[in-house]
């Protein structure tokens, strides 16, 4: 049985943390323990609205450290991929991060996409991102959606709105992969693939199955097996 750590970049309830979990193991196989933790200090959701808005990336390392030794892989679950390129230097096990992992999928699939997101001031970084993978003429469009992250959504409103979002940024755009642009999407990801139909990345989940073949990769000893 894989352990894999799932570190929550910001400050939440325990409320957040159990369904966050909930929903990563009920999505993935039954082959790891997730466990989900967030920062003791740092930032909240309600923080990432803000003009001066940082990741905690120093409190990010610090669970690291302190925890890596007790799980076989970690995930940083956050769409701007807070820390990862620190975490992988500090790291003795595998280190992913949904965006990087949308992307890459993005990429092996060969085929344009478009993002949904919460947050409308995030598409430079994106573009960015995904030219690093040259993928700047795949990236269609760039959706944003009015949810509170962190806080309380209407399930059935939010999902119809995702569905309108897909289905107007295919009409428009006629890119085929619409990618869930934050984790706190994950619950509502199979709803909206049932309303919304065609190929749906939620990121999170994505991530989580991406690490388990790392791990599998990596071998009970750390040593790479092909």
């Amino acid at each position: 049985m894989h352990k894999i750590l799932v570190i929550i970049p910001f400050v939440v309830d325990l409320d957040v943390l159990c369904e966050h979990e909930k929903v990563l193991t009920a999505a993935n196989s039954k082959r790891s323990h997730i466990t989900v933790v967030s920062l003791a200090v740092g930032p909240s959701p309600a923080d990432f609205d803000k003009p001066t808005f940082q990741h905690a990336v120093p409190e990010i390392l610090d669970v690291v450290r302190e925890r890596q030794k007790d799980f076989d892989g970690i995930m940083i679950s956050c769409f701007e991929d807070p820390g990862l390129a620190e975490a992988r230097e500090i790291s003795n096990i595998p280190v992913v991060a949904p965006c990087e992992t949308a992307m890459l999928f993005a990429a092996s699939l060969g085929r344009s996409f478009f993002l949904i997101s919460p947050d409308p001031n995030s598409e430079g970084l994106y573009r960015r991102i995904a030219a690093s993978f040259g993928l700047a003429a795949n990236f269609a469009a760039f959706e944003t959606i009015e949810f509170d992250v962190g806080g309380e959504n209407d399930a059935d409103a939010s999902v119809a709105r995702f569905a309108s979002i897909v289905s107007k940024a295919r009409n428009e755009t006629h890119a085929d992969i619409a990618i869930l642009a934050c984790t706190a999407f994950a619950g509502y990801a199979n709803a909206i693939r049932c309303k919304a139909g065609g190929w749906i990345i939620e990121p999170a989940t994505a991530a989580i199955q991406h690490l388990e073949s790392l791990i599998d990769l990596r071998g009970p000893k750390g040593d790479f097996v092909a």
